[in-house]
């Protein structure tokens, strides 16, 4: 079977269902998807934006995902691993900033206060920005661009800025005062 080098994410869904329901053996897009889960998907999908406010879409070279950057007419293929390392650092450094406070908030969050604990978000905050083969569940990206997340990238694949919303209630955010 023939693989189209530049494909979209119905393409590359179409060919997996595709694989699976012909009897034949699956494809290796499609088993690598079953193998790595998100492994194959942009983590940021639906938060990249350009520079002009427009969102930028999924699609794929081969086996990698790409953001597709409307150039003026000229559709490029960012690498969408090397854009997500780039959040990811960025992510990585704010929390570093304030590391001390991020660590007891989210063992407070767990309702843990062991040393074992501890150890084990101080590693994962020093390896934040390695997790790109982690994905992120389709629900959190959800979250986040209903709250007005938007990460803006240049032609080249460059972080621009990263617009967060302002959650110091973080009670509020979620109704939890309605209760």
């Amino acid at each position: 079977m023939e693989h189209p080098q530049i494909r979209t994410k119905g393409d590359f869904v179409a060919e997996c269902k595709k694989s699976y329901s012909g009897g034949g053996q699956p494809s290796r897009f499609a088993v690598m998807e079953e193998v790595f889960g998100m492994a194959l998907s942009a983590m940021f999908e639906g938060l990249i934006y350009d520079e002009e406010n427009r969102p930028l879409e999924v699609g794929w070279v081969g086996a990698d995902a790409c953001y597709l950057y409307d150039d003026a007419g000229f559709l490029r293929h960012l690498d969408a691993a090397g854009i997500d390392r780039q959040v990811l650092q960025f992510f990585k450094n704010h929390v570093l900033e304030n590391k001390d406070v991020a660590i007891r908030g989210m063992l407070e969050l767990m309702g843990k206060d062991d040393i074992f604990t501890k150890t084990a978000l101080e590693y994962q905050i020093a390896h934040m920005d390695e997790n790109v083969d982690q994905g992120m569940p389709p629900q959190a990206r959800e979250l986040l661009k209903s709250l007005g997340f938007k990460i803006i990238i240049d032609a080249q694949g460059q972080l621009v800025d990263i617009q967060m919303p302002d959650i110091s209630d973080i009670e509020g955010l979620f109704g939890a005062s309605d209760f």
